[in-house]
C-alpha cells in the first residue's frame, strides 16, 4: 500500500515507528507498541474535571487503550 500526498510524494517512515506500512493494522499495531504517555497517572487524575466518573477509570482506560487496538 503506497500512500501519496497531493504533490505525488510517497509518505516515508513515521517518526517514531517506521513503516512503510502494508495495512492500517500494522500501522495501529505499531503504534500501540510505541505510544508512551506524556502524563503521568496523577498528572491525568488532577486535570480530569471533577465529575461522577472517575479519574482513576479514565487512566485506567487511556491506560489500556494502545493494548485493546492490538487486540
Amino acid at each position: 500500500m503506497t500512500v501519496r500526498n497531493s504533490k505525488g510524494d510517497e509518505g516515508g517512515p513515521l517518526p517514531g515507528i517506521s513503516g512503510p506500512f502494508g495495512t492500517a493494522a500494522v500501522l495501529f499495531e505499531a503504534w500501540a507498541d510505541s505510544v508512551k504517555l506524556k502524563l503521568d497517572r496523577e498528572e491525568i487524575a488532577a486535570v480530569m474535571p471533577r465529575t461522577s466518573f472517575p479519574a482513576e477509570r479514565t487512566v485506567s482506560i487511556i491506560e489500556n487503550f494502545p493494548l485493546q487496538i492490538k487486540r
